[in-house]
């Protein structure tokens, strides 16, 4: 009996997000007839150690969406902190000629052979391509 917004439409919270600002969240949804199925909570640094993505600098967030088998570019630009603006495009991460780490969007870019990719699928469409112990992880340098 609740509401429930279109199908591919959601609503995504992910600053100030707590666990008792979850539950204030939910109870306003519910109070106001609509469904939990309409939000997405991100991953705000209040869940982990009071740590968040401004102090330190990093988010992940989707950058690409293949539609009928064409990318279009997912990003933001806030207007009120262009600090906070994100890349687009489908993006890898190469090492190149001169031994520096940069990200490219790979629409835009074709890697080079002077250059190596550091991206490689883990999963794809479910399936786990690559299967390594915490071991194994942990020794990476």
């Amino acid at each position: 009996g609740f509401k429930v917004l279109h199908p591919s439409v959601r609503i995504i919270q992910g600053d100030g997000i707590n666990e008792h600002s979850i539950v204030e969240i939910l109870e306003t949804l519910k109070q106001n007839g609509f469904s939990a199925d309409n939000i997405a909570f991100g991953m705000g640094g209040a869940l982990l150690q009071h740590m968040n993505r401004d102090t330190l600098k990093f988010a992940m967030k989707c950058s690409a969406v293949q539609i009928d088998y064409h990318w279009r570019d997912v990003f933001k630009n806030p207007v009120t902190d262009p600090g906070k603006a994100s890349k687009k495009g489908k993006l890898t991460t190469i090492i190149d000629e001169n031994g520096d780490v940069k990200t490219i969007n790979t629409l835009d870019v074709n890697i080079q052979p002077t250059q190596t990719e550091l991206m490689r699928p883990v999963y794809r469409n479910g399936e786990l391509l690559i299967d390594q112990s915490l071991q194994t992880i942990r020794a990476r340098q």
